[in-house]
């Protein structure tokens, strides 16, 4: 636990100075140097994650020139237009990521490449941008019968969790054309906002990051999730770091108002204690979680893994901060693995 502190107060310091250097020409030198440091302090094999051996790894691959420069441009290391995991109240970053989503409608046809890729950019982007309510988000998905379809989704609500951290509800605009979805926001360091202050300090509660900031905001989770799943359907949840583990948490704790057939998804979240994994595992019955994680990333090391998780990697080791804010999903080619949850649970305890 004394490491996983340090690693956070490192990842502070990152955002603090990446605010600081906004406006001069070292900002991405500087965050470069802070990973080539943290790649020394943890080395590659406690970077590494454990994975099932008789399932061979699925290659992904991606040819359009937008999509493979976009995390270069707009991606968390970018000195000129960084909006991937920062917050921005500027229009024209919800119109880059709108432009993205629509892109990869557009550009791939198979349909578990367009769900993570379009989950990866709502939870690292969209849920980055200032949502408000009646804004319309076209996410991009894959019908194996139908084709490429895009569901367009309506902000419905912007929930305050605590001290002014959201979560976003987004209902399609066709009841029928797909399920809703709660979007939480991963770690904020707006160090200028309270809601970004309350964000790091939900992200660096000790025993299970973000469960005091979950039970704070739970009951209008649990409104929102009832109003919804008695208009229609219930809903999806998804996020990022943070917000990846605030929805393994709504899926724990609101069991009967999440879906119970289409999976949630979180991207790069850490783990859950022991006691809510103990929680997880006496459920009769747990509703689809699907977690994804980079190669090199330390934030999912912390605590222990639960629902049904995947690696996703390519060739070299990221340094860690690269590997947790980076959008791997819009690489030329990229793998995906299933990890054996069981082993790297157990390597954790020893």
């Amino acid at each position: 636990m004394v490491i996983r502190t340090l690693l956070c107060l490192l990842f502070f310091s990152a955002k603090l100075s990446s605010v600081e250097l906004e406006k001069v020409s070292f900002r991405t030198t500087f965050l470069q140097s802070l990973d080539k440091m943290l790649s020394v302090i943890f080395e590659p094999h406690i970077r590494t994650y454990a994975l099932e051996e008789s399932k061979d790894a699925e290659v992904l691959k991606n040819s359009d020139p937008y999509v493979l420069h976009f995390d270069a441009e707009y991606g968390y290391f970018s000195e000129a237009h960084a909006i991937v995991g920062k917050v921005t109240e500027n229009p024209e970053d919800f119109k880059i990521a709108i432009e993205l989503l629509l892109k990869i409608h557009n550009k791939i046809t198979d349909p578990l490449q367009c769900e993570i890729m379009a989950t990866e950019a709502l939870t690292k982007i969209i849920a980055y941008r200032e949502l408000k309510p009646g804004m319309v988000i076209p996410l991009p998905t894959v019908d194996l019968k139908r084709g490429p379809a895009v569901i367009l989704y309506k902000v419905d609500e912007v929930i305050d969790l605590w001290r002014g951290m959201p979560a976003f509800g987004l209902v399609p605009q066709q009841r029928e054309s797909g399920p809703p979805i709660l979007l939480f926001r991963g770690t904020d360091f707006s160090l200028v906002t309270e809601k970004g202050w309350a964000s790091i300090v939900s992200d660096l509660e000790i025993h299970d990051p973000g469960l005091s900031t979950f039970h704070h905001g739970q009951p209008k989770i649990h409104a929102w999730l009832e109003k919804v799943a008695k208009q229609g359907e219930k809903a999806r949840v998804m996020g990022f770091s943070l917000g990846g583990i605030l929805a393994a948490y709504t899926l724990l704790y609101e069991t009967d108002l999440v879906h119970q057939e289409l999976p949630s998804i979180s991207f790069n979240a850490p783990g859950v204690s022991q006691e809510v994994l103990q929680e997880w595992m006496q459920m009769s019955s747990t509703p689809p979680f699907l977690v994804f994680i980079t190669e090199g990333d330390l934030i999912p090391k912390y605590g222990l893994l639960l629902g049904r998780a995947f690696l996703l990697f390519r060739e070299g080791l990221p340094a860690p901060l690269k590997a947790h804010t980076e959008l791997i999903t819009l690489s030329s080619i990229y793998q995906l693995q299933n990890i054996d949850l069981m082993r790297e649970n157990e390597q954790r305890k020893n």
